[in-house]
């Protein structure tokens, strides 16, 4: 997308010794340092023309302009869409290179834009490692927003996360259909012994008791029959994760959450 920063105000002819009529040597951008968003240029613009000592020869003559590009936020940024669109106003976003051993800098540079809440999603030894220097830095002292907090909370010690909010898929606490009454959680610590590190395992949950009831429906698990009932036994279907209520082109239109908060290291209702 072009940008005009300042027009020209005149006309713009100076030849080198190569009889060359350069431009643009003066020219710099740089990407916002607070909201890895924006950026800032300076640029060359033709100004007044000077006349030469003892001729009565204009010479081209140039200036240079700052200016600081707020880029449209994409179609396809929902998060940013979304909330500001609630009424809600998105000052600073930082992308970061999983793996790292530290993110400081990327703390650092985000806490400059001064934000009333943090928002996140970061699982295993990269969210270990935010929540843990995010809290050496004091940054825990401004609310956090989990996107799935489970996974984002998990294995960091309490200190680090505790008074964390955010959302989870509805289906930690939700009943089984094959479980008796019992809730998905205490199914998955009676087979393996430990909580559930993330409610994912409720979409593969669900995803298996979609397939058997598609195999019940077609008397068959033949790959053609399965997908036939699928059409009919998927609309409808609700596990732990909610129904899956799918549209035209098979896509779900809405998804159920839980409103979660961090206590004692571990996510629970608000």
């Amino acid at each position: 997308m072009p940008y005009r920063l300042k027009a020209g105000i005149d006309d713009y002819v100076t030849l080198d010794s190569l009889g060359r009529n350069r431009w643009g040597d003066y020219s710099a951008t740089v990407v916002d340092p607070i909201n890895d968003t924006d950026f800032w240029t300076i640029q060359e613009y033709a100004a007044v023309p000077e006349s030469l000592p003892g001729t009565n020869h204009l010479d081209g003559n140039w200036g240079t302009w700052w200016a600081r590009v707020n880029p449209p936020v994409p179609g396809n940024d929902q998060f940013t869409n979304a909330f500001e669109k609630a009424g809600g106003k998105v000052v600073a976003k930082v992308l970061y290179a999983s793996g790292q051993p530290s993110y400081r800098r990327e703390l650092e540079q985000i806490s400059r834009a001064h934000p009333q809440a943090y928002v996140y999603t970061s699982y295993g030894q990269d969210a270990i490692v935010l929540n843990r220097e995010a809290w050496e830095l004091g940054l825990n002292k401004t609310p956090w927003y989990g996107m799935y907090l489970t996974m984002a909370v998990e294995g960091s010690p309490a200190q680090y996360t505790n008074g964390q909010v955010g959302m989870e898929v509805a289906g930690i606490d939700q009943k089984t259909s094959g479980g008796h009454g019992v809730n998905y959680a205490e199914l998955y610590q009676k087979k393996f012994h430990e909580k559930p590190r993330s409610v994912y395992g409720s979409y593969a949950w669900d995803s298996v008791m979609l397939a058997a009831a598609a195999i019940d429906k077609a008397h068959s698990a033949d790959p053609a029959a399965m997908i036939a009932a699928m059409k009919t036994v998927a609309p409808g279907f609700t596990g732990i994760t909610g129904t899956l209520n799918l549209d035209a082109d098979n896509q779900r239109m809405s998804q159920p959450y839980l409103k979660v908060k961090a206590f004692n290291g571990v996510p629970v209702p608000r």
